[in-house]
Parts: structure tokens; C-alpha cells; sequence
């Protein structure tokens, strides 16, 4: 319309016809809930490992997909998807044994470089004159290369995160809180199932369920929001 030096391209009907338009195809994006922007971060396609994304579609569902094609028997917007994490966190409240799990994942195995790093380590204090600044460093590299090199045990908190799940009331909303502290990562599934990966490493299906029926909550969860 002009401005200053600038020359005038479009008078000022053109533009605040042009102005209605964009608005009216979408205008300003909603900002998304603390609830979709976690989700988001910690949800992923069982089947080749992505991220899930979601498509807000205008005056459509939203859409949670993978952007490898991914295909899964059941669409996935976000009543379907806070309906299956809901249920499945409620059935884990309801019974915290389903987090007990033998599995173990602890173990060692040095790499080349942290062999290396061993080997350096052995060479300084085999010189008749030793520095203790560079001995220092070499140890605390090593101590570091040694520590990537652990799987640790995620058993461990198996105990923990059922004493608080126990305690925990039945939730009928995502709650962040509650997953940021029990959810390793959320999985959707080829069959149209979730599965949700406790820090213990234990895998539970949404199919995983009694006939408890939380149809509405996610609805609510929802309106909340």
C-alpha cells in the first residue's frame, strides 16, 4: 500500500480483500495444549521407529501419522489417541503388577576407544616421571568412556513407579506429570493398538484391559483444553 520511500503496488481495498482471504484459509495457528506439545516429543511408529507427527487439518479431524507411510489399522486423532493412553494408564493404576518384569538390561562392554583410553591410563604410570594433570584427565576420560559403555539395569525402578502408580488416583486427562515420570515413550502400533514403555522397560498394549470402559475421558481431557 506504500510506506515511506517504499512505491504503492496494491491499493488499500486490494489489500484488506487479500488480508480476509489468508485469514479465512487459516489465518494465525492455534497454539497447541501442554498436553499435545509433550505428546508430541514421546510418541513413535512401532514399526520403523519415527517420530509420530500431527497434522491439524482445518474444519477436518487432526491426524497423528508417521512421515514413512506408516500404516495403521485405525485412524488416529486425538480423542483416539488420549482414549488409548488414558485407558491403558488407568489399568496400570488399577493393577501395578502389569510393570513387573524379569527382563534385565545391565551389562559392560568396552569399546576400542575405551580400551585405548585403558591402555593410556597404564602407559602414564609405567614413566618414571609422572604428571599428575594429564593422569587426571586420561582417568576421567576413561572413567567416562567406561560409563557410556553400561546398559544399566531398568528393572530397578519397576518397585518405584508401581509404589507410585498405587497411589496414584484413575486419571480421565493426559497428564504430563504422570508420564514425564513413568513413560519412557509412547508406541502406535500397526493393528491400531498403543503400547506405552515404562522407564523399567516394561511394554504394555492398550489392548491390555478389562472391561473398564473410559470411552468419554478423552473428550473431556479435550473440552479442558
Amino acid at each position: 500500500m506504500g510506506d515511506g520511500e517504499y512505491p504503492q503496488i496494491v491499493d488499500k481495498d486490494t489489500f484488506q480483500s487479500a488480508l480476509n482471504r489468508k485469514n479465512a484459509l487459516g489465518g494465525t495457528r492455534e497454539q497447541d495444549s501442554k498436553e499435545i506439545t509433550y505428546l508430541k516429543n514421546i510418541i513413535y511408529c512401532a514399526t520403523c521407529g519415527n517420530l509420530i507427527h500431527r497434522v491439524a487439518r482445518s474444519g477436518r479431524r487432526e491426524k497423528w501419522n508417521c512421515d514413512n507411510h506408516c500404516k495403521t489399522a485405525e485412524f488416529f486423532d486425538d480423542t483416539t489417541l488420549f482414549h488409548k493412553i488414558i485407558g491403558t494408564i488407568n489399568e496400570v493404576i488399577k493393577d501395578p503388577d502389569m510393570l513387573n518384569t524379569s527382563e534385565t538390561t545391565a551389562s559392560y562392554a568396552p569399546d576400542m576407544e575405551t580400551v585405548r583410553k585403558i591402555n593410556e591410563i597404564r602407559y602414564f604410570f609405567d614413566q618414571s616421571d609422572i604428571q599428575f594433570k594429564p593422569i587426571q584427565k586420561a582417568i576421567f576420560d576413561c572413567v567416562q568412556s567406561k560409563f557410556d559403555c553400561c546398559d544399566y539395569d531398568a528393572t530397578t525402578f519397576t518397585e518405584p513407579i508401581k509404589k507410585y502408580m498405587a497411589t496414584h488416583s484413575p486419571i480421565d486427562c493426559i497428564d504430563v506429570e504422570l508420564l514425564d515420570t513413568v513413560a519412557e515413550r509412547i508406541l502406535i502400533n500397526s493393528d491400531g493398538s498403543i503400547s506405552i514403555r515404562f522407564i523399567n522397560g516394561k511394554e504394555i498394549n492398550s489392548e491390555e484391559r478389562t472391561d473398564t470402559d473410559y470411552a468419554d475421558t478423552s473428550t473431556a481431557c479435550q473440552n479442558d483444553n
